[in-house]
């Protein structure tokens, strides 16, 4: 809190709520440690940044030399494998075209024995190796019997199972042959033991943890230290290692490089290079950076345990200084304390053991001898004041206020002109008072009878208001009533004529099926007469031709033919009746649909009749509510009139009161000299 006095600020008052300062000591202590800190943090930081970015450094460094060595190492011993099947390729007895496949065979063990092949195989210029007297094989879908054609040079497989080989897995190396005209006649087919690349890979390993291994163009490891797991099984980079695609990627693509990645665990550096010679064989060498850590790590612990020793031994340091400076401060903090409670007259003696502390005590002593003079002076005139008594003249004590006290002389000053001023016009003021007090306790009693007068009237209103309501409610009810019979009345109308209707419908379309089986009757019947007219027919030239022996049958065809022909009239007239049954059927079907419609438009007309009628209740239940809200109107009118009237009588009694204190109050300004 501060407050402003001829352009000079003063602090007053506690530092900040829920702020909680500091000693002099716990900041030294703290700055140092602060320091310390720092420096220990920087220091830390800086020296794992140098050693991670070393680490990183000789990491990508030393796996792409042990990458570049590798590759060549292998490519050395392809091109050594090459070197001895370029050799046998210009062998007489391979190069000749007279000489036997069993000589070739046997020309090719020979080599076999002295070079360390697990086996050989003699291709002819059909693609048919001959492995040995009487057994051979179709090499036609051979990749690298192709490529080895194709290029004129030696070429190697990617690994696979041999079939008959005493190794798990195998490479083989093939080179053409041709004569000594040139021509292609056949190709030298040598096995080696896949192994024998694994152990080559495997002794170039970086660290306990570091990997070294190759995969093929597309994407199987060809040499890994795991033989029996990676590359017996032929897995994919990817199965052995998760989240490897981006390796498998760089040998699918046959590029070189170097990245970090997470590789069995581990988060290491892994460069690769391709192979030239090979089948596009790609050399992977991964150092763990994991394992690298640990002379980091160490390094760091150190650090820290210099840097805590570094913070203890200076704790202790700071303590010692802080408590050389904080003692003689806190001797001077209880004079000020003791000032600060309005101890004028207390002395305490100061451990003076500085310059700065000799002259602090002697500035406390003269504030002191200030501060009394200034404070029996001001007692002296607030006694003044206290007895009304504003005479007294600041100007002759001026000397005792020195420096910003100064201010008070004119404060007392300019605040006993104001008080005399202030009380001159409550004086004045007091007078008016009294007058506008009277004239406002009549214009009260005034204004309460005419409101009370207004009140009654609004309370005739809202009795007669509330008539006008019960009776519109009462309208609109039974009307609803009405309604509400008149729809009852018309569905159940509608409901019967329905009924009825629908009951003569399936009368008349029982008729029209009766009548229907009946002229299929008369139909069956008519096709009878006829048919028995012919009989009657029939039996007549049968009995014609019978003579005298056939007159008895005679007589009983002509009756049955008039039977028939009396049948076939009374068909006809049975049609005829049926054709007037239907068509009155049809005349009936059509009378009902009338008086169906005739009925629907009568309920037509209800319902319109029906809906009119709510709409003039809903009118009537319209204007009942506008009648309610008038109503809560006029009562709120009520109160706010109520309430008028009460203001009005408390502001005469008021008015009153205050006529009443404003003669005190000028009787109490005569005690004032001024």
């Amino acid at each position: 809190m501060f407050a402003k006095e001829s352009g000079i600020s003063i602090r007053s008052g506690p530092a900040g709520k829920g702020q909680q300062l500091r000693s002099i000591s716990q900041i030294i202590k703290k700055n140092t440690r602060t320091m310390i800190l720092l420096f220990g943090i920087v220091s830390i930081i800086i020296s794992v940044f140098i050693a991670v970015f070393t680490m990183n450094t000789t990491l990508n460094d030393s796996v792409s030399v042990m990458a570049d060595r590798t590759a060549k190492i292998v490519e050395f011993e392809l091109n050594r494998y090459n070197s001895i099947l370029a050799t046998m390729a210009i062998d007489e007895v391979l190069m000749s075209d007279t000489a036997p496949i069993e000589e070739k065979l046997n020309r090719l063990n020979e080599y076999v024995v002295h070079n360390d092949f697990a086996s050989a195989v003699w291709i002819d210029n059909r693609n048919i190796a001959h492995i040995t007297i009487g057994i051979t094989a179709d090499f036609s879908s051979r990749d690298y019997l192709q490529d080895a054609i194709a290029t004129g040079r030696p070429q190697v497989s990617n690994v696979f199972t041999a079939v008959g080989s005493d190794f798990a897995m195998s490479i083989v190396l093939c080179c053409p042959v041709y004569n000594r005209n040139r021509e292609y006649i056949g190709s030298i087919g040598t096995v080696i033991d896949a192994k024998g690349i694994t152990d080559l890979v495997s002794e170039h390993i970086i660290g306990r943890k570091g990997q070294t291994f190759m995969v093929d163009s597309n994407g199987i490891i060809v040499a890994h230290q795991d033989y029996d797991t990676a590359v017996v099984e032929q897995l994919p980079v990817t199965d052995h290692y998760k989240g490897a695609d981006a390796l498998a990627e760089a040998a699918t693509n046959r590029i070189s490089g170097i990245r970090d990645m997470f590789l069995g665990g581990d988060y290491c550096t892994v460069a690769y290079r391709q192979i030239p010679g090979s089948r596009g064989w790609t050399i992977f060498v991964a150092a763990s950076k994991t394992e690298y850590m640990a002379p980091v790590m160490i390094c760091l612990l150190v650090l820290i345990v210099i840097f805590v020793a570094l913070m203890v031994l200076s704790d202790r340091l700071s303590a010692n200084n802080a408590d050389k400076v904080t003692k003689p401060l806190k001797q001077f903090i209880g004079r000020l304390e003791k000032l600060s409670e309005g101890d004028l007259s207390s002395d305490t003696d100061f451990a003076v053991t500085t310059a700065e502390m000799a002259e602090m005590d002697k500035a406390m002593r003269t504030a002191v001898v200030n501060l009394n003079n200034i404070i029996a002076d001001i007692r002296e005139k607030l006694h003044m004041l206290s007895r009304g008594d504003f005479r007294y003249d600041m100007e002759e004590a001026r000397d005792i206020y020195v420096g910003d006290f100064k201010a008070l002389v004119s404060s007392f000053t300019d605040a006993k002109s104001m008080l005399s001023d202030v009380i001159n016009s409550i004086n004045d003021t007091s007078a008016h008072v009294a007058i506008s007090a009277q004239n406002m306790a009549e214009g009260s009693s005034g204004l309460a009878e005419s409101v009370t007068n207004q009140n009654a009237a609004i309370s005739a209103a809202g009795e007669i208001i509330e008539k006008i309501i019960e009776s519109n409610r009462k309208q609109a009810e039974e009307s609803q009533a009405i309604i509400t019979g008149m729809k009852e009345s018309a569905v159940n109308i509608d409901a019967r004529c329905k009924e009825k209707l629908e009951s003569l419908k399936l009368a008349m379309d029982e008729i029209v099926r009766a009548s229907s089986a009946v002229e299929s009757i008369v139909e069956n019947i008519n096709s009878i007469a006829g048919q028995t007219s012919m009989l009657a027919l029939n039996a007549s030239i049968e009995a014609a031709r019978a003579g005298e022996s056939g007159k008895g049958f005679a007589v009983v065809a002509d009756e049955v033919g008039k039977l028939a022909s009396e049948s076939s009239v009374s068909v006809k007239n049975a049609h005829s009746l049926l054709a007037e049954v239907t068509q009155a059927i049809e005349n009936n079907n059509r009378i009902v649909s009338d008086i169906e419609n005739y009925f629907m438009e009568v309920l037509e007309q209800i319902n319109n009749l029906v809906s009119f009628t709510e709409k003039v209740v809903a009118d009537f239940m319209a204007n009942v509510q506008d009648s309610v809200k008038i109503q809560n109107e006029m009562n709120v009118l009520t109160a706010m009139v109520t309430d008028t009237a009460a203001t009005a009588e408390e502001s005469a009694s008021i008015s009153a009161e205050l006529a009443d204190q404003a003669a005190k109050l000028k009787d109490s300004l005569k005690a004032f000299s001024i």
